[in-house]
């Protein structure tokens, strides 16, 4: 429409008045400039027209956008509270344990992490067509916003979650710690009721009997810090192993691979120091959606930690051992050594 009005080759002028109704048809005896304006608004109504229907469509357009968005949106919080039911029932089962005494098990904090991991996951494909549907609206508008808003809580999220499976990575790989804490004290308790034992003892062989379960319990005492040096160590053995092979796992991790300054070459270059990756990095990795090797990452580091913890409390017990036994091997000889000379 708009090539025809330009097509009838009406002056500015005229157009100007038409536009504005400032003239009267009537007093136009020009009978080809009358035909030229006839036209003119005829093709002027058709095409206000054509932009009275684009604006209404533009509108439906918006509408349509914005209810699509709502549903997205609506769907994916359905699929992440789906995640979240299954987390919680898990969490009331180590609760009930809890309530009778018992720890969560290594099981329970990985059912958890794995929950973890898939609600990130979730979260990032979420982002993903997230932005891509963003291109379809326009920047500023309220389809546009509710996307970014959307995209902005979903990030949030994803943080938060990389911290949950940091602090349950901590929390699992401190099983063997918590272990050993609790054989400690049943040992000391026991040690705290063979002391006043002895103290009321009156015979020399019930003494040295005493003594000798004493020596039992502190060999087993130095046996449980041994073990969880042992197992923390196995742990971090295996986290290295896991490491590794996330870095196959992930989707195009080879892509993610190829960058020698990329945040999974610098957490191999950390794991091979067998030093901690910074937790900034680990952030990153999850960020760019590979949230197996950031679990890994996280899994890696708490082990170290726990690791190292279990090796100096092994080395210590080691060497308090060794004096708490021979002091005790000395009670006994002088046990010995008296009823032998009455």
């Amino acid at each position: 429409y708009q090539e025809k009005l330009n097509q009838i080759g009406l002056s500015y002028e005229w157009i100007a008045k038409i536009q504005s109704g400032a003239f009267s048809i009537d007093s136009i005896t020009d009978e080809n400039l009358k035909t030229q304006i006839s036209e003119y608004q005829t093709y002027s109504d058709k095409l206000n027209s054509c932009y009275d229907t684009i604006e209404s469509l533009e509108e439906e357009r918006l509408q349509a956008s914005v209810n699509y968005a709502e549903k997205l949106i609506d769907s994916h919080e359905k699929e992440i509270d789906s995640i979240n039911k299954l987390i919680d029932r898990r969490k009331a089962l180590v609760s009930l344990k809890e309530t009778f005494g018992l720890s969560a098990s290594k099981s329970d904090l990985k059912y958890q992490q794995d929950q973890y991991e898939q609600e990130i996951d979730a979260l990032e494909r979420q982002n993903k067509e997230i932005y891509d549907l963003m291109w379809t609206t326009t920047y500023g508008d309220e389809a546009w916003q509710k996307y970014n808003d959307q995209m902005i809580e979903n990030t949030s999220s994803i943080q938060d979650l990389t911290q949950s499976l940091a602090d349950l990575a901590s929390e699992m790989a401190n099983l063997p710690i918590d272990k050993y804490e609790k054989a400690l004290d049943k040992i000391s308790a026991k040690n705290d009721l063979l002391d006043a034992k002895l103290e009321n003892a009156t015979s020399d062989k019930a003494k040295s009997k005493i003594i000798g379960s004493q020596l039992k319990l502190t060999r087993k005492k130095d046996n449980s810090a041994q073990s969880a040096a042992k197992t923390t160590q196995s742990n971090l053995n295996q986290s290295v192993k896991d490491l590794r092979t996330a870095t196959k796992m992930d989707n195009n991790i080879s892509v993610y691979n190829v960058d020698a300054l990329g945040p999974n070459v610098k957490a191999r270059t950390a794991v091979n120091a067998k030093k901690q990756i910074p937790a900034s990095l680990i952030s990153k990795i999850s960020g760019d959606g590979y949230s197996t090797l950031s679990k890994a990452c996280a899994n890696y580091n708490a082990a170290l930690v726990a690791n190292d913890t279990a090796q100096e409390r092994a080395a210590l017990s080691r060497e308090t051992i060794r004096q708490e036994l021979a002091d005790l091997a000395e009670q006994r000889a002088s046990l010995a050594k008296t009823t032998a000379d009455s």
